[in-house]
């Protein structure tokens, strides 16, 4: 079976995108890298390593803060000095309601481009895409078409990325096309001590990975299936509904609303060990809690049961999390151990493995704690999510 190329990222934040080349890349190689940013206070200007030639892409998801005056997102060259050329300033200025493109070249601003409307809004999230074509930047804003700004400056020749305005950033993902000597040489990098990948913003691993190719599905632009090692999530909310079965995998991702006061998403398959959610969510500003409920179907003595066999309940007041589980109109003895490791004002990602004796629980990619079955997950259909909560995205994979 031929074989196709694939690139896969774990990070500290989780695992992110798995890309198949397509035929007119395989002789190139994609380089993907995550650019650090939780805890990482506003401005802040990151370093892209393989320049933003043709090819390139980044994606940034953030949450505009209510009180927003304007946003800036410049790709600066060089980043020497206070007069480094801007070949792209884009700039949504919410007290005037567009968004300005510009180009500041040897000292002096060029004329700014203002059509396309105003997508944006205070209080809220976004996803922001930049294309590098040939001609110019497309820039996608919330998984739509924008505008295309010509380029006025080779874009080779750009280095840095800068950020600023009132915002929180949850994800900001760079990609390029680069030849495989440089792959390979990034994939070696990889190896290489913690603190070196950090003060580069690379993470580790990174590399390709040859496997056969999967069967073409509607997800493949955005999500590829389970590897030898396991790996399998991708943190795509604008990626549209994935009801998809590759590889012996069915993976499902959740339209979620967050406008309802509880979050009601049900499984398509059967739960059972083996299954896991994977949710990426923010704590709001003033969150005091939240609570995950997966709830069973059952029925005892012919009458339908609701009963929870898991109520994960993050309580930011007490700075506790409470486990419990609610059997036959009766809540058991609640567990509150292992700390806190949640923020408000903070994005958060919670991933919850079934087992065969318990929940295995992950926050933000490290173990938090371990809940021992008290009802049978096999009954488990729904899960439901409720309080100061923003959800990102939801996922549920079964084998």
């Amino acid at each position: 079976m031929e074989k196709v190329k694939l690139l896969w990222s774990r990070t500290n934040s989780g695992d992110y995108p798995i890309h198949e080349l397509d035929d007119g890349k395989l002789k190139d190689c994609v380089y993907l890298q995550q650019l650090k940013i939780t805890g990482q206070q506003l401005p802040v200007t990151k370093y892209l390593n393989k320049g933003f030639n043709v090819g390139s892409s980044l994606l940034i998801n953030g949450y505009i803060h209510p009180d927003v005056d304007k946003l800036s997102f410049n790709l600066l060259i060089n980043n020497d000095d206070e007069d480094d050329d801007v070949a792209l300033h884009f700039n949504p200025r919410f007290y005037e309601n567009e968004v300005v493109r510009n180009t500041y070249k040897n000292e002096d601003w060029g004329e700014e481009e203002r059509s396309g409307g105003f997508p944006l809004s205070a209080g809220s999230y976004f996803s922001l895409k930049i294309n590098c074509e040939k001609k110019g930047f497309e820039f996608f804003i919330n998984g739509k078409l924008f505008e295309v700004y010509d380029h006025r400056i080779k874009p080779k020749k750009i280095t840095h990325l800068e950020l600023e305005g009132a915002m929180a950033l949850d994800l900001i993902l760079y990609k390029t096309i680069i030849d495989e000597d440089d792959m390979n040489k990034s994939t070696s990098s990889s190896s290489s001590s913690d603190s070196e990948n950090e003060d580069n913003n690379i993470p580790a691993p990174i590399g390709f990975h040859d496997a056969p190719p999967p069967p073409t599905t509607n997800i493949m632009s955005s999500i590829w299936g389970e590897t030898n090692d396991g790996k399998f999530l991708i943190y795509d909310p604008y990626c549209g509904d994935i009801n998809e079965f590759f590889h012996g995998i069915y993976l499902q991702q959740f339209k979620v609303k967050n406008d309802d006061d509880t979050i009601k998403l049900k499984f398509d398959k059967k739960f059972s060990p083996g299954s896991s959610i994977i949710i990426n969510g923010y704590s709001k500003s003033d969150a005091e809690r939240f609570e995950l409920n997966l709830f069973t179907k059952e029925k005892i003595n012919g009458d339908k049961m609701k009963n929870i066999a898991l109520h994960f309940n993050p309580r930011f007041t007490e700075y506790e999390i409470v486990r419990n589980t609610y059997d036959n109109d009766d809540w058991g003895e609640e567990e509150r151990s292992g700390g806190f490791p949640l923020t408000v004002d903070r994005n958060y990602s919670i991933k919850i493995d079934c087992e065969d004796k318990g929940f295995r629980i992950f926050i933000d990619s490290k173990e938090f704690t371990f809940y021992n079955h008290r009802l049978s997950p096999d009954n488990i259909n729904k899960m439901e999510i409720e309080g100061e909560t923003f959800i990102h995205s939801a996922f549920y994979k079964t084998v």
